[in-house]
């Protein structure tokens, strides 16, 4: 797990060794390293965090609260976003990727704030096509100041559960105003005086100054040949995780973990899968555990599986089947229900299985539009009104010669209400009664023949069938 805090005073010698470190690194090979000036506001708003594993302080940046640098048109500048400038991360580090890990969380920290953007300034063109290609930066244009061509950056802010898994954020514990480091401080921990480069005859020397303009150094700029085999070392670091690479423990798929041991284990899981980009069967691979337990820990940590890590296709869901036109049998099923008929006789009359009987109401159902379970009282009126069945004979009775319970009653149980519900829905606790006059009065079987019989006192539509609650 690692920690990102706010900059203490003690930490200046820690950011020195980085930028020396990371001096030393670009020297062998041969690329510059320049510091992109701020402004005297961009310094007093900016914030200095470091990002730190195990207590050791393996990244830092400067988060300023708005868009940094000039060189940016006004459209985006009155745009709400976060700054990072003055990052410097452990060269030592690159297998983890800390300027992945900032990135990351700033693109998350601008979402939780409200903010559109993430943005910087990079005044070497090595590292802004790094930024660019290894990492999904956005090119925002360039800008030239006091001789120094700089690329401007951004990528939009987004929600991320996964960096919140691996970035224990305690940015909020403030440390004393006299003990936080500065981003004056952390300028001066760059441009202290350290080993300076060996110029070769291929190289072309820039004089670079800092913000203060107390320190001069010749720093080497990249020919096209230079640049060429930078991308060979940065390829030979970039190249695709082994098992061995990894550095995960090896444990016997028998043994159970518990307790810490699990939560380190689920820890280190995490950071090749997210950090390393190693997928799941590589990552059993060198546990000895299977990739079904691999996966089970990503996602008890909160993980998105990509699709290339996963030990299964990812099957895309297939269209739902629009329901066919019920055959002739189906039909005379629903006839028969309307009439009265219990489903043991309709599956004798047709000489099929009760359960054959039962699939072809369902998919009339679903054809008809009903939704939900089957309800056949709803299934006949729905097959009168879409004239599948033959009409009713007048019953020659009017709704307005009819009870106003009983009419509530028969519209209740069409849409295939239970007596409860309709108590509910009504306050007509007497249903039974009700039905029992209604069935009298029509003549009717059952409730699915008393709804056919009065379907024309019916005036629901089939939406009032979609999910009516308990079918009958």
């Amino acid at each position: 797990m690692y920690v990102l805090r706010r900059a203490r005073r003690d930490d200046l010698d820690a950011c020195r060794k980085l930028w020396t470190d990371r001096s030393d690194w670009a020297d062998r090979r041969h690329l510059s390293l320049r510091v992109c000036q701020l402004t005297d506001a961009e310094c007093a708003a900016a914030e200095v965090l470091v990002l730190t594993a195990e207590d050791c302080v393996i990244a830092a940046v400067a988060v300023i609260d708005q868009t940094p640098g000039a060189g940016w048109s006004p459209e985006r500048t009155q745009q709400e976003a976060v700054g990072l400038a003055l990052m410097v991360t452990s060269p030592a580090q690159r297998t983890n990727s800390p300027s992945w890990l900032l990135a990351r969380w700033a693109a998350d920290f601008a979402a939780r704030t409200g903010r559109e953007h993430v943005r910087a300034a990079v005044s070497s063109e090595y590292l802004a096509r790094h930024l660019r290609t290894r990492q999904g930066w956005e090119w925002a244009g360039t800008h030239t100041r006091n001789s120094t061509r700089t690329a401007l950056l951004q990528r939009p802010a987004a929600h991320d559960n996964q960096i919140r898994t691996l970035v224990d954020d305690r940015t909020a514990q403030m440390p004393g105003l006299s003990d936080s480091l500065t981003a004056r401080e952390l300028i001066g921990a760059a441009t202290s005086p350290h080993r300076p480069p060996t110029p070769r005859s291929t190289d072309r020397t820039t004089s670079t100054f800092d913000p203060e303009g107390l320190h001069v150094r010749e720093v080497p700029q990249p020919t096209d040949q230079l640049l060429a085999s930078a991308d060979q070392h940065t390829a030979a670091e970039n190249a695709p995780p082994t098992a061995e690479s990894l550095g995960l423990p090896r444990i016997p798929r028998s043994k159970r973990l518990v307790g810490a041991e699990a939560e380190e284990f689920a820890d280190q899981v995490v950071h090749a899968y997210l950090v390393l980009k190693a997928s799941t069967p590589l990552i059993a691979e060198a546990t000895g555990r299977s990739v079904n337990a691999i996966r089970n820990t990503l996602l008890r940590r909160g993980v998105t599986l990509r699709t290339d890590g996963s030990p299964r296709p990812v099957v895309k869901p297939k269209p739902e089947a629009q329901p066919r036109k019920p055959h002739e049998s189906a039909i005379q099923a629903v006839q028969y229900t309307a009439l009265g008929n219990s489903g043991k006789w309709i599956s004798n009359h047709l000489e099929v299985s009760s359960s054959t009987v039962n699939v072809w109401l369902r998919q009339t159902w679903r054809w008809l539009g009903g939704t939900g379970p089957l309800s056949r009282t709803g299934m006949v009126r729905l097959a009168v009104q879409a004239e599948l069945i033959a009409a009713p004979p007048d019953p020659g009775v009017r709704p307005a010669d009819t009870n106003p319970q009983h009419l509530t009653v028969l519209h209740c149980i069409a849409r295939g209400m239970t007596g409860a519900e309709i108590a509910d829905a009504t306050a007509i606790t007497r249903y039974q009664t009700q039905l029992t006059q209604l069935r009298r009065q029509f003549g009717a079987e059952n409730a699915a023949h008393l709804v056919y019989l009065a379907s024309s006192l019916i005036t629901d539509t089939a939406a009032d069938y979609a999910d009516a609650g308990t079918r009958s």
